[in-house]
């Protein structure tokens, strides 16, 4: 009995050192492993695909244009419909003609509902007759907004006015919460160039009223012309008219 249980602790004795290789190994597998997995690089985060760009259909007349009369070549350029909005009255402009116009039209676009747009078109002799007939009205407009011809399309007041509140401001004082800007109570005046493949051809004059109305007189080399209706409609139209 004793020499058995000495063959059998002797033999657990062996094992001992077999079981203390074979967790070496598998902890330096693990360690290994480990290792490995750390030191690989990140995978890159997906790049963002580009914004698709929507482009919006051009609006497009719900009605017909009336039919006119051919006319002379400046007539037929006016166009009979712009975006949503089609020709329903074709009449010729006497008072322009009275100021000195060669020819003179009124027009009326409709989109087949409430909003109209109203185009006064007039040629003149040459470009300096258009460029001083567009100078009256810009001279108009300007009085009938209460602003100085030469601070039309100006920003009221200046950065060093700005500069000059803030320095004047007690930094010991509350601050105040922003306000929301007064609704205007005088049209705004805005005026620029006009400007074909680069070249400028005539000036522009944007009038925009409390009312939610407004005007563009524009010339183009010998024509003048003018659109009056509400805001908005009046601006998409001139962006969108081809003379």
């Amino acid at each position: 009995m004793d020499g058995d249980d000495r063959a059998g602790g002797l033999t657990r004795r062996r094992r001992w050192p077999w079981v203390v290789l074979v967790l070496a190994v598998v902890v330096a597998v693990v360690v290994a492993v480990l290792f490995l997995a750390n030191d690989r690089e990140p995978e890159a985060a997906p790049q963002p695909a580009d914004p698709e760009v929507v482009t919006l259909p051009v609006p497009t007349p719900t009605i017909d244009p009336i039919d006119v009369e051919p006319g002379t070549r400046f007539f037929e350029s006016l166009p009979r419909t712009v975006l949503e909005y089609a020709l329903t009255e074709s009449t010729a402009d006497q008072a322009a003609v009275a100021s000195g116009a060669v020819e003179a039209y009124r027009l009326v676009l409709g989109d087949g509902g409430t909003t109209e747009v109203v185009v006064l078109a007039s040629q003149w002799r040459d470009a300096d007759a258009a460029g001083a007939a567009f100078d009256e009205l810009l001279a108009a407009e300007a009085a009938a907004a209460g602003i100085p011809v030469d601070q039309v399309g100006t920003p009221t007041g200046s950065a060093d006015d700005a500069a000059a509140g803030e320095q004047t401001q007690d930094p010991a004082a509350p601050t105040e919460e922003p306000t929301e800007p007064a609704a205007p109570t005088e049209p705004t005046l805005e005026q620029g160039p006009v400007e074909v493949d680069g070249t400028q051809v005539g000036r522009y004059l944007l009038v925009t009223r409390p009312d939610g109305s407004g005007t563009v007189h524009w010339t183009n080399g010998t024509a003048l012309l003018r659109l009056d209706g509400p805001a908005t409609a009046v601006r998409d139209v001139y962006a969108a008219f081809p003379l």
